[in-house]
């Protein structure tokens, strides 16, 4: 039996992805809700305040690049964030950015006009690790998981995500508006 062809394989994956999103989604929120009525069994007080475990993985070795190109090497980020509640250590969040354009805009603001899969702009930083942890953290936080200790690499900037999102809530319920 002969191969596929790439486009065929491209064309049929182009299909499938939408709904692997949704299933990868539809798990990690089940997870969630998982982790929650675990710490309530174990009768915590607060069954969604739990331990994370968050990093970001790059295609490349973001300092690989160093003196070879002005660009910044690596083109693809999944930022992960596990619960260090349970033996399982789950995965319950994932972000997922993207710099695969063969045609980048130059200008800021300015969006793709051909069929590419990026997601972020030509000026953004791949390595932003703020940024993507303030997203996933956002994230949980609509499913009630808030972070009781972050554990991250000592170079990375999530606790200061974790941080600043702590310190908008707390000005919110100050001011009774969450």
């Amino acid at each position: 039996m002969p191969a596929p062809s790439t486009s065929g394989l491209q064309k049929r994956a182009n299909k499938v992805l939408p709904e692997i999103v949704n299933i990868d989604k539809k798990d990690m929120k089940a997870r969630r809700k998982q982790l929650i009525a675990i710490n309530t069994l174990r009768g915590r007080k607060d069954p969604g305040s739990v331990s994370l475990q968050a990093d970001g993985a790059y295609n490349n070795a973001i300092y690989s690049g160093i003196g070879k190109t002005p660009f910044q090497p690596a083109t693809q980020v999944v930022y992960s964030v596990a619960e260090a509640e349970t033996e399982d250590k789950s995965i319950i969040g994932v972000v997922c950015k993207n710099k695969l354009c063969s045609v980048h805009p130059i200008k800021s603001g300015e969006k793709c006009t051909s069929a590419c899969s990026s997601n972020l702009t030509f000026m953004k930083s791949i390595g932003d690790e703020y940024t993507w942890a303030k997203e996933a953290l956002q994230d949980l936080a609509s499913d009630g998981i808030e972070a009781k200790h972050l554990t991250t690499d000592p170079d990375s900037s999530a606790y200061r995500a974790a941080d600043d999102l702590y310190l908008e809530i707390q000005h919110l319920q100050s001011q009774n508006i969450f």
